[in-house]
């Protein structure tokens, strides 16, 4: 039968058994379960959130969400799963026997995306979440939207540097090089932004404080929310509708390049 007449079961299937032989490649040893564990008992521990403020609730899933060990190491599980994943697929022609399937390139790039990406990201999730509503349900019903805001504040530049990952793996075709360039981005990103927001809020350059606010919109509400350690004091302070709009732009700039790199991965296997 050809792949055309396969029933939609049998394509549904077949996605299913593609992600699951991606799960198994790319979280064999258990690095996520580990990590997860980790940032759920470190946060149950040592964590104080039953009284506090919109500012501390954003605050408090931005900072384990973006800086902690446990999300460095995750960061870095994603960076070499994307590269390493797509680059050996490449190098040994395993990508050859993968595009077999009955099912589209696109739904086979996403299959790679949902194991690389998605899941560990919706296990730091989970583990979060469910720490902040085990140890104080009434501080998180009550904050929910700005602990929504924070996580996913902290999530744009590792989203962000996995999307310029993707695009370099699927262009070169290998996964070295792609998953070097990703460790250096995403620690640029890191200090650099805080470095220029020094030099914008320092400097009188709103402009500047600006780009560093769409580039990392964890600065962007911390001065919105009044970060009491003083960033964005002196400097342009968005209102909400604009700390969520650059949020948006940030996510939907990762959403881009993504498509962008579907679009290639379409180009370089049909080559």
């Amino acid at each position: 039968m050809s792949l055309r007449g396969e029933p939609k079961k049998r394509r549904g299937s077949a996605f299913t058994e593609l992600l699951s032989i991606y799960l198994h490649l790319d979280h064999r040893l258990p690095v996520l379960e580990a990590s997860a564990f980790l940032l759920f008992s470190g946060v149950l521990l040592f964590s104080s959130v039953s009284s506090g403020d919109t500012y501390s609730a954003f605050s408090y899933m931005a900072g384990p969400a973006g800086l902690s060990l446990t999300s460095l190491i995750l960061v870095v599980l994603i960076l070499k799963n994307l590269a390493s994943g797509w680059g050996n697929d490449f190098e040994k022609g395993t990508m050859q026997t993968f595009l077999t399937y009955p099912l589209s390139r696109g739904k086979a790039f996403l299959a790679r995306l949902v194991s690389s990406l998605l899941v560990p990201l919706g296990l730091l999730t989970l583990a979060q979440f469910s720490v902040v509503f085990l140890i104080a349900p009434g501080f998180a019903l009550a904050h929910f939207g700005s602990l929504l805001l924070g996580y996913l504040a902290a999530l744009t530049t590792p989203l962000l540097v996995a999307a310029v990952v993707v695009l370099s793996v699927l262009w070169a075709k290998s996964g070295g090089v792609p998953f070097a360039i990703g460790l250096v981005v995403y620690f640029m990103m890191l200090i650099f932004t805080a470095f220029l927001l020094s030099i914008g809020y320092n400097g009188g350059y709103p402009n500047l404080v600006w780009m560093v606010f769409f580039l990392n919109p964890v600065y962007a509400f911390s001065s919105y929310f009044g970060n009491p350690a003083g960033w964005g004091l002196g400097a342009p302070v968005p209102t909400y509708v604009q700390a969520v709009g650059l949020l948006a732009g940030n996510l939907l700039l990762s959403l881009a390049l993504l498509v962008v790199g579907a679009l290639l991965f379409v180009k370089r296997t049909e080559a």
